[in-house]
């Protein structure tokens, strides 16, 4: 089974620009935000498909998932695919029956891509702030009501937290992923497994799918590969 990723962070971090990477020729993206895709290149991704609704985001799901052609599934994104499972409920029954209508299709979600086990996930999303009993912000996948609250992230193998820096040199800004807690990133759930990303790496999801792949493989990393990446492994 390959592992499911989730793209997390601000807008403006580059979560959707780190789809460019990918093969467009194997990859379907569910664009639930019915939106452009903002990198250069955006018109090579034929399977990028607008979804309008909770119907069309459940149909063209399993229709993903039992396709032979596809390696590589993009919900872009899952903070507007929980929006269209809200509104869908919220339309169709009230109280607590649209609560419950709403956290069973978040289910509904996860379960049809745990079942699927030859495709690599990535599903993006915005992050919303909450305050911890200690007064401590975290920072945990935009979701309504409690049932899912500071829970999306444990259904997925990889919380890749997309954030940018400024380089002091230059003044450049550069985009990049946090793939685990570290000095600065303490309340976040950015998690993997032990050694199978950099601690920062550039936000390309051909290069997650790289070390993926060398992780899953056993493996060792090749040093001239991917010059561009900070080699910085967790402690």
């Amino acid at each position: 089974m390959l592992p499911s990723t989730i793209i997390l962070g601000s807008s403006g971090t580059g979560k959707s620009s780190s789809i460019r990477g990918l093969p467009p020729e194997e990859t379907i993206i569910l664009n639930t935000e019915q939106k452009a895709l903002p990198f250069r290149g955006s018109a090579k991704f034929k399977g990028n498909i607008l979804v309008p609704d909770r119907k069309t985001f459940f149909e063209k799901l399993e229709k993903v998932i039992n396709s032979k052609k596809v390696k590589y599934v993009v919900i872009e994104s899952m903070t507007s695919a929980f929006e269209q499972f809200e509104y869908h409920n919220g339309m169709a029954f009230s109280g607590y029956d649209s609560w419950k209508g709403y956290n069973d299709d978040i289910s509904k979600m996860w379960r049809m891509i745990k079942t699927c086990t030859d495709k690599y996930f990535f599903l993006i999303s915005i992050d919303q702030i909450i305050d911890s009993p200690t007064g401590v912000a975290e920072r945990y996948a935009a979701v309504q009501g409690k049932r899912w609250l500071k829970q999306i992230e444990k259904e997925a193998v990889n919380v890749l937290v997309s954030t940018t820096k400024t380089d002091a040199s230059t003044g450049k800004i550069e985009y990049m992923f946090i793939t685990n807690k570290c000095q600065g990133y303490e309340n976040t759930p950015s998690k993997s497994p032990p050694e199978m990303f950099p601690l920062e790496m550039p936000n390309n999801l051909k290069d997650a799918i790289y070390y993926m792949e060398i992780y899953l493989n056993g493996e060792e990393e090749d040093k001239n590969t991917l010059q561009e990446n900070k080699k910085t492994k967790s402690n």
